[in-house]
């Protein structure tokens, strides 16, 4: 009896500490969306969603939910059909950044379009059996985070909430979650679509900065192309094209320009500075009979925006060895052709246009979005490729005028001859002329009726003090049977290069037969390096 008159207020007192019980959990749960709210709003960069992913994770390991193998965030791209996925695995204590391509797997891809199709959908699967045998390989082919406890799970269970283009997610091993776990689990996506919005304008404010970074730098690659006066100026167009790709995080080997001619094919390579050498600007490159250069010929044809090669093995050995020695490149230091040999593979990534193609070379392959960039300074290069030619037309016609000037001197000063003496006088002037069109010269001489003699007799032009009028019998060397060689075929133009010891041996028998020869002229000219002998054969006179 006296049991029974105080069961209601036992009852009583049950209902209050339940409904207690429910506030303080409920007070709990809210202290924890609060958590997630503050970190939302201290994100700073995209890469901050993964401390949203650890937080949540970690309440709800704290409300009860067990076995959580991850906590994600899915970012739909539906453009290139992958999603970027923010995970935190808590049993690792790991934080991974994935970009998956949602369509190599048929629950990947129901997921996507799950969420496509509405910003309030849910979408849950779990895995079990051969569809997890199924599923475990998916993740490995596609070189996914190793994940050793699902290797040993005979189950694993998937739960998303959309948040509009994306999805807030959870995976657990084994034991699937309650009804309870996911109320909470939603409750924590809707205080998640404030870090959603906060993610997109981050991204957009990234992109935003970026945007403005590129096109600063497509600027400047305009304003020194528009600022050339010299086509060889070409080559600090390269240069700055290069920095402002090294601004843009690219990780280069190097940036060439490559002016395409069809027949034969081959290349002209405007290429930067090569660690501050003094080299050449262009290089000529004849294409041989190798897969490269064929498929970079292929490619150009096709104008193809964005082309990628990977040189590597012996297809880049081959390409090293022609390139080296076979090429205008041979003169490139050895320590420099050292340097691009000890490279095992390179990633070549081509945006081609009309006169030719830009190259970049990267030891790692370029993203999608690094290509764009690199189709966006090749349409700048078109338009400078139109300065060049410009310069090119404008500099051809003026060292023409400069060419017609020294000749109009030269026949002014003949023509004006009252002696055969003065013959002395005009090829100084011929002498003078080639250093005015900055042809470098040591000797300048006319050899008079040369296919009546046996000898030479020349009238000789120097900056040094040699006889102006000497004769040289016939003595064994290099240049004088080139001459005899030339005169018997009637060939109107030959050369010599001679190397240092062949250039000495040369002067020592040569200075036997010239007398008056000083010391100091001497002692340059067997401190010379080497010698080049260029002779032109007319009718009556060789130059």
């Amino acid at each position: 009896m006296f049991q029974a008159m105080n069961l209601p207020h036992e009852l009583k007192i049950a209902e209050l500490e339940k409904q207690l019980t429910l506030k303080v959990r409920d007070l709990e749960i809210e202290t924890a969306l609060e958590k997630v709210r503050s970190s939302a709003l201290a994100m700073k960069q995209p890469a901050d969603m993964i401390k949203v992913c650890r937080i949540i994770s970690r309440q709800l390991k704290i409300f009860g939910v067990k076995n959580i193998r991850n906590t994600q965030t899915v970012i739909l791209n539906e453009s290139k059909s992958t999603y970027l996925n923010y995970q935190y695995f808590p049993p690792y204590n790991k934080s991974i950044i994935e970009d998956t391509e949602y369509a190599k797997h048929p629950k990947a891809n129901e997921l996507a379009e799950t969420v496509k199709k509405s910003a309030n959908a849910f979408f849950s699967q779990s895995f079990r059996g051969k569809s997890l045998d199924k599923f475990r390989k998916y993740r490995k082919d596609d070189k996914q985070f190793p994940d050793p406890l699902l290797d040993k799970s005979s189950s694993v269970h998937f739960y998303f909430y959309s948040i509009g283009p994306g999805a807030l997610g959870i995976s657990t091993y084994n034991t699937p979650l309650s009804k309870e776990d996911l109320n909470l689990l939603r409750r924590f996506r809707n205080v998640f679509e404030l870090a959603y919005r906060r993610f997109i304008d981050i991204e957009q404010a990234i992109a935003q900065a970026r945007e403005a970074q590129i096109e600063l730098g497509l600027e400047r690659v305009r304003a020194r192309a528009m600022a050339m006066q010299k086509s060889h100026e070409l080559v600090e167009v390269i240069d700055i094209l290069q920095k402002e790709l090294t601004k843009l995080e690219f990780i280069l080997n190097n940036c060439i320009f490559w002016i395409m001619d069809e027949e034969p094919p081959s290349a002209t390579w405007w290429i930067g500075p090569v660690n501050k050498t003094n080299l050449p600007e262009s290089y000529l490159v004849p294409f041989p009979n190798q897969p490269y250069f064929n498929s970079v010929f292929e490619a150009w044809k096709k104008r193809i925006a964005k082309w990628v090669y990977e040189l590597k093995g012996t297809d880049k050995k081959e390409a090293d060895q022609y390139i080296f020695t076979e090429t205008d490149l041979a003169r490139f230091p050895d320590k420099v052709k050292k340097a691009f040999r000890e490279v095992d593979k390179v990633y070549i990534s081509f945006s081609f246009y009309n006169y030719g193609g830009l190259h970049i070379s990267t030891k790692e392959p370029l993203t999608e979005e690094q290509l764009e960039i690199v189709k966006r300074f090749s349409k700048v290069f078109d338009m400078t490729y139109t300065r060049f030619l410009d310069l090119q037309k404008a500099e051809a016609q003026a060292r023409e005028a400069q060419i017609e000037a020294a000749l109009e001197r030269v026949r002014s000063r003949t023509m004006g001859m009252q002696k055969s003496e003065e013959l002395k006088v005009v090829i100084k002037v011929v002498y003078d002329q080639f250093v005015h069109l900055k042809i470098l010269v040591e000797h300048a001489g006319f050899i008079i009726d040369y296919k009546a003699r046996d000898d030479m007799h020349i009238w000789l032009a120097d900056q040094h003090e040699v006889p102006f009028q000497v004769t040289i019998p016939y003595f064994d060397c290099a240049h004088w049977n080139s001459f005899n060689e030339a005169k018997e075929k009637g060939t109107d133009f030959f050369a010599n290069h001679l190397s240092f010891e062949e250039k000495n041996k040369f002067y020592q028998d040569l200075f036997k037969l010239i007398p008056g020869v000083s010391d100091k002229a001497k002692k340059y000219y067997f401190n010379c390096p080497g010698l080049a002998i260029s002779t032109v054969l007319l009718e009556n006179v060789g130059l």
